[in-house]
């Protein structure tokens, strides 16, 4: 679940070219559309389901905002029913899988609100706002829809580069689909947040919503390039008629402030990157490993209880570990009496390890070894964020020491008498 993120912004990607080839282009059949829409959808589904219902929900919204424009309601039946065959081959394993009945378990298990909803979706753009530029896309897009629409108004303008009156409708038609997709793009984005904010999760990872990264981006370039190719054929002396100068000379300026404010919100995270490139990174997992490794002979013939990313020590050390995230083999795990004991605080339900450990081996005794490492919630990951509470993951780009709230990684040894 936390390695298909590169999957499904490739097979978005297919995706998005054959629906641009096929809508905007015009360069792509209707049967071959239908075919590639179809098998790629059903592809997507078995990887992450919420991307292809962003896709469903965003194509026949857009498809719909075209109908009411053009009032053709037959292309309107025709473009929506690639659709609706993608739905004939997901529908059997979306029935085989109680998709919505488990969503309701996981809201009502994690007590999930409206708020929560909210919170989810701040959580989205606080990210893309912070990172990705997105106050300037949207700043981009204001100014673009509003250049829009006085090109509508004002019929004939004067082509700077050779002064003659030109038809600026036909001039910028041209340009009209690619101002099309972008609005599609800007579409597929709100949808694709609003879907995605569904999941019922405590805290949305990044890994959720990363496809927004390249799709802000691609938001970015075309309202850009659209922008630049109009106002550069455009005489400013008739345009201030509607004051569009004034308004120009603040958009450049609240541009060059954005990309300022930007460049030094992410002079902390590129110097932090650096540092990481020539610093050797060590979390919880990489000194409990180093510390088996140095204590036993021989790790593999150990039995290690942890409660999270067990997987790190049965591949490192060989070891027998139970217990686990999810706790599938609980019954037989307790027949055993481990020699270590490895368990997280953010994933621990009781009081202490100890409770837990004399649950596990009431006859056997332990001793606490404390090592020299803040127990994070994970090892490491890529997720970007400010939050300093240990439940919620975050990117650590130096080993963190433990501190009087940061408390270190304990860990449980069997004495040697047992």
């Amino acid at each position: 679940e936390a390695r298909y993120y590169s999957i499904v912004i490739f097979l978005a990607a297919l995706i998005f070219h054959i629906y641009v080839r096929y809508r905007f282009t015009q360069t792509l059949s209707f049967k071959k559309f239908s075919i590639l829409f179809a098998v790629i959808a059903f592809i997507l589904f078995n990887f992450f389901p919420p991307t292809v219902s962003v896709f469903l929900v965003a194509l026949f919204l857009y498809e719909s905002s075209q109908f009411f424009k053009h009032r053709d309601f037959w292309l309107f039946i025709k473009n929506n029913l690639p659709l609706f065959f993608s739905l004939i081959l997901i529908m059997p394993l979306f029935l085989y899988f109680p998709l919505l009945k488990l969503e309701r378990l996981y809201t009502a298990t994690y007590h999930l609100t409206f708020f929560s909803f909210i919170k989810k979706i701040s959580t989205v753009y606080t990210y893309l706002i912070t990172y990705e530029n997105f106050i300037l896309v949207l700043l981009i897009k204001v100014f673009l829809v509003f250049l829009n629409r006085k090109i509508k108004a004002v019929p004939h303008q004067i082509d700077t580069q050779t002064d003659k009156q030109i038809d600026l409708q036909k001039f910028t038609y041209k340009y009209d689909q690619l101002y099309k997709l972008s609005m599609f793009l800007m579409l597929f984005l709100v949808v694709y947040t609003l879907v995605i904010c569904r999941v019922p999760v405590i805290f949305i990872p990044q890994r959720y919503y990363i496809l927004l990264q390249p799709i802000s981006k691609l938001i970015l370039l075309i309202d850009l390039y659209i922008l630049v190719h109009i106002l550069k054929r455009m005489d400013f002396g008739i345009l201030r008629r509607f004051q569009p100068f004034p308004f120009s000379a603040v958009f450049s300026a609240m541009v060059i402030a954005i990309f300022a404010i930007q460049g030094l919100g992410s002079s902390k995270i590129i110097a932090d990157r650096v540092f990481e490139m020539f610093h050797q990174y060590k979390g919880p997992v990489d000194f409990a490993v180093e510390y088996i490794q140095k204590t036993f002979d021989n790790p593999e013939e150990i039995v290690i209880a942890t409660n999270y990313e067990e997987g790190s020590y049965m591949y490192y050390l060989g070891s027998k570990v139970i217990i686990g995230f999810t706790r599938n083999n609980f019954k037989e795990d307790l027949k055993m009496s481990p020699d270590i004991a490895i368990f997280r605080r953010a994933y621990i339900d009781t009081k202490s390890q100890m409770d837990l450990i004399e649950f596990l081996a009431p006859s056997a005794k332990y001793e606490t070894i404390q090592l020299p490492v803040f127990d994070t919630m994970v090892n490491n990951m890529p997720e970007l964020n400010n939050n300093s509470s240990i439940y919620i993951p975050r990117h650590f780009f130096k080993t963190v020491l433990p501190t009087e709230t940061d408390l270190p990684l304990e860990i449980l040894q069997r004495k040697k008498s047992e």
